[in-house]
């Protein structure tokens, strides 16, 4: 019982964004943290300048973040929607459509005739031909 909200919890997308944000905010704390302290160390204390503090890093840090992985993307041809895409999902549309293709050949010319009535009063496209068909025969395919 524990164990399934614990697990509905961590599923829900609240809790992965919430995740996220911190895994993200607390890898850029980290980074700000070393670039402040190694650019106190090396570069600002033999140039003698102001100490740079944990904010000015972070945002120095995410800056570089912002600037390098567009310039990534600007760099990479790839359309994003492919590349999301695995390929066992693509495998499985093509089954998927050879199915409805089989089932539709399969099909007699008044099932097809119902089904494009059906299909019209569902997308909002009533058409005046949907009248001739009693409600009871469209229900029952």
């Amino acid at each position: 019982m524990f164990y399934h909200k614990l697990s509905q919890i961590f599923n829900s997308g609240i809790a992965r964004a919430v995740f996220f944000i911190g895994f993200t905010g607390g890898l850029l704390l980290f980074s700000s943290i070393v670039f402040a302290n190694i650019c106190n160390l090396t570069f600002i204390a033999k140039l003698q300048l102001p100490c740079l503090n944990y904010l000015e890093s972070a945002g120095i840090m995410a800056f570089v973040y912002i600037v390098g992985f567009g310039v990534k993307f600007g760099i990479t041809n790839k359309d994003l929607t492919n590349s999301l895409m695995s390929k066992f999902q693509k495998s499985d549309k093509n089954v998927k459509t050879e199915s409805i293709v089989n089932n539709l050949s399969k099909m007699s010319s008044e099932e097809r005739e119902i089904l494009k009535q059906q299909l019209a009063s569902c997308c909002g496209m009533n058409k005046k031909s949907n009248q001739h068909i009693p409600q009871a025969e469209l229900t029952q395919k």
